[in-house]
């Protein structure tokens, strides 16, 4: 998926034309929404264990559909001033993030715009997040900043905390953001979306196909082997690269503990730097302590 940068340097540069006389900072918050599930499961990895990363994932899954995101959309535009036009300006937002996700090749991996309808991903699959569209969509993301801040205008505060009807209704779409995702769990695994119930079933997974996306490739003493984000290491044959690595891959188990490998792509580093370089600006803006936005004059 393209980097926050990226993101920033479409949707930021297109948010003017099409919401005139918008606090920006909104645009920015739902284009960072459907990564805030990632984030969330980074977190939780990290943090907590005995966790089972396979549910995680899922979870997460259901979290960042557009299904998903309008949950979160929808809580937040309800405490502000003008709640139609914020979740419109979020909801927005989130498609949009969702369409430039679906631009690139991210094997295992897709965007899933019609959920709970359907769990099969969608993607185009134009080109890998190495390529220099992305690149270049992250070179606009930067190239936005000057813009920024010539055009950086006092905002007055947008929040709107009653009725008390309002913010009940927040509370009530904020927790379904949280708890739908636990009833709906079972899809994704149904789906297979991103191999987990191939990857979770390691009973019976000899012989079936996989594809795993942005993994750590690491060359061993005994052997080259793949650490996954659930924490298992699964030994590689056939096709691998030379060095250390994240990739991604495309392959078959030959025994419950090997990937033959057919083919794989060795992924940047940078785009993590980009990522993170990006949602520090956008939590920059969010933390002003003179609460301004940014809006385009006519």
């Amino acid at each position: 998926m393209p980097n926050t940068l990226a993101h920033i340097g479409v949707q930021a540069w297109t948010g003017p034309t099409v919401f005139k006389e918008t606090d920006f900072r909104w645009v920015f918050l739902g284009l960072c929404i459907p990564d805030l599930p990632w984030i969330f499961q980074r977190v939780v990895r990290t943090a907590i264990t005995g966790i089972d990363l396979y549910d995680l994932r899922a979870y997460c899954i259901v979290q960042a559909s557009f299904f998903g995101c309008l949950f979160l959309c929808a809580a937040v535009a309800l405490v502000t001033r003008r709640a139609k036009r914020i979740f419109l300006v979020l909801s927005a937002n989130v498609l949009f993030h969702l369409l430039l996700d679906a631009t690139q090749i991210k094997w295992a991996n897709g965007v899933h715009l019609w959920a709970p309808f359907t769990w099969r991903p969608m993607g185009f699959g134009w080109f890998w997040p190495e390529a220099w569209p992305s690149f270049a969509l992250t070179l606009l993301g930067v190239g936005f900043f000057p813009v920024f801040l010539k055009y950086h205008v006092p905002k007055p505060k947008t929040f709107r905390w009653k009725p008390l009807s309002r913010l009940l209704a927040s509370f009530f779409f904020l927790g379904a953001y949280f708890f739908v995702p636990i009833l709906l769990i079972k899809c994704p695994y149904t789906a297979d979306n991103h191999f987990i119930r191939t990857l979770k079933d390691k009973g019976r997974r000899m012989g079936k196909p996989v594809e795993i996306d942005r993994n750590e490739f690491l060359p061993t003493p005994r052997g080259p082997v793949l650490k996954t984000c659930f924490k298992e290491e699964i030994r590689l044959i056939g096709a691998v690269p030379e060095h250390a690595a994240k990739i991604s891959l495309k392959g078959r188990f030959s025994d419950q503990g090997t990937i033959h490998v057919v083919q794989f792509h060795v992924h940047s580093r940078l785009r993590d730097i980009f990522s993170l370089l990006g949602l520090g600006w956008v939590f920059l803006t969010w933390t002003d302590p003179l609460t301004r936005g940014i809006s385009f004059k006519k």
